[in-house]
């Protein structure tokens, strides 16, 4: 596939949460709009965190707390325009306030508050509509949300312009709040839903983290999408000898943290030396301790550079979901960011988690981990598989067969860019 010449691509104005920010939030970003000219590229989002500079030519930055305040005083300015020239390579993360902690959980009053809060006549100030106006975007970009407002604003601003939407849905928005009996947020979802389904007729497309959500979104709405895969900046010439030594890096909800337990105890049961590492962040001093009981060490989050080193040591990566139906019905669309980074490491992955989960059906299909999909664990099989170097091989090729096929970054990225040039100028009917 051929990169279409940079002046084929539409000025593109992206409408999401997080920033451009390579270390800390911005994969899909990155391997999407690589090679991208940043003249071409601005972004609306909606977080305290500071961008990093060499992705967009412009950043606008609209906060909770920032428009909260304007509600309750209409004199208090709120809106801060960041320009690429004037960033840092890599800012410092983001601390959050309070309340700002408490909006970020997944209440029902977190999703009503920030309704109430991000009023379309408050957030569509005349400083935003000028910065647009400056930029004439030719095609809108949404990183979904279950936010209503990340959809309005988007939709918003496509219609004004008269531009096709391209929706970026890396998790499972949809299908999954149809399904929850929360009778609080009923009204809420209701008009959510029909907006979603407003985005979801206009002229454009959707790509998504793999293919089982392509599908089921494919099915249900008129604008068609297809899987765009994250890449890894993993590159590892060759495999290196196998460290008895088993890693666990990422978040312990949604039932990782019993997967993870389970399996400290059965690598205890092969060897007493055997242990997880879980190298994660937030975790309770309550619950640092059951993972002690359990086999597990807690250690500190790390920086990107020591995830790569540590995942590309030859010591077992581990990719963990959970075992409950709820769990699953949370995570069954979607592919964590690790799964490339550990296809890409040349290191054997150990997944563990139930059928129907995402990550564990896609590793399991692919072949390319020891995937552990019942409980209680079959030791034997484990023990086999850790003391049997050709087979450890065999996974090995196959993760990196998977990688190239699936997750090679020139393939995805040029894959975009091609489709995002047909509309290059083009506008709604």
């Amino acid at each position: 596939m051929k990169t279409p010449m940079i002046d084929k691509l539409p000025r593109t104005l992206i409408v999401g949460t997080l920033p451009y920010n390579p270390n800390e939030s911005s994969r899909a970003l990155g391997t999407y709009f690589s090679n991208w000219p940043k003249n071409k590229l601005r972004m609306v989002y909606s977080n305290k965190a500071k961008p990093c500079k060499g992705q967009c030519e412009s950043f606008y930055q609209i906060y909770d707390l920032e428009l909260l305040k304007h509600r309750i005083n209409s004199k208090h300015s709120f809106g801060k325009i960041y320009n690429d020239a004037d960033l840092d390579e890599i800012p410092a993360s983001c601390d959050y306030s309070n309340l700002e902690k408490g909006v970020k959980k997944k209440t029902p009053t977190r999703y009503l508050l920030r309704k109430r809060i991000w009023n379309k006549q408050k957030w569509h100030s005349e400083e935003l509509k000028q910065w647009i106006k400056e930029f004439e975007p030719e095609l809108l970009y949404i990183c979904f949300s279950d936010d209503y407002f990340i959809l309005d604003i988007g939709y918003t601003i496509a219609k004004e312009y008269n531009i096709p939407i391209v929706c970026q849905i890396s998790d499972d928005y949809y299908f999954l709040n149809k399904e929850t009996k929360q009778t609080t947020l009923k009204n809420y979802f209701e008009e959510y839903f029909a907006l979603f389904d407003k985005v979801m007729s206009t002229n454009g497309f959707s790509i998504y983290i793999f293919d089982k959500i392509a599908n089921k979104y494919n099915e249900t709405f008129k604008k068609q999408g297809f899987p765009v895969y994250l890449a890894s900046d993993i590159n590892v010439d060759q495999s290196r000898p196998i460290k008895f030594e088993f890693n666990y890096l990422g978040k312990v909800n949604l039932g990782r943290d019993k997967s993870l337990m389970a399996l400290g105890n059965a690598l205890g049961n092969i060897d007493k030396n055997y242990k997880v590492n879980i190298y994660t962040s937030e975790v309770s001093d309550k619950l640092k301790e059951l993972f002690n009981k359990n086999n597990c060490i807690v250690h500190e989050p790390v920086s990107h550079d020591e995830v790569k080193r540590i995942m590309t040591s030859g010591a077992f990566n581990i990719i963990a979901s959970g075992f409950d139906d709820e769990n699953i019905k949370k995570s069954r669309f979607s592919l964590s960011t690790k799964i490339a980074d550990a296809l890409a490491s040349k290191a054997p992955i150990i997944a563990i988690g139930g059928k129907g989960d995402g990550a564990i059906d896609y590793l399991s299909e692919n072949e390319c981990a020891f995937v552990i999909d019942e409980l209680p664990i079959d030791i034997d099989a484990l023990k086999n598989f850790i003391c049997n170097t050709e087979t450890i091989q065999k996974y090995i090729e196959k993760a990196t067969f998977v990688y190239n096929k699936n997750h090679d970054f020139i393939k995805n990225n040029t894959l975009f860019i091609n489709e995002c040039a047909k509309y290059n100028g083009e506008r709604n009917e």
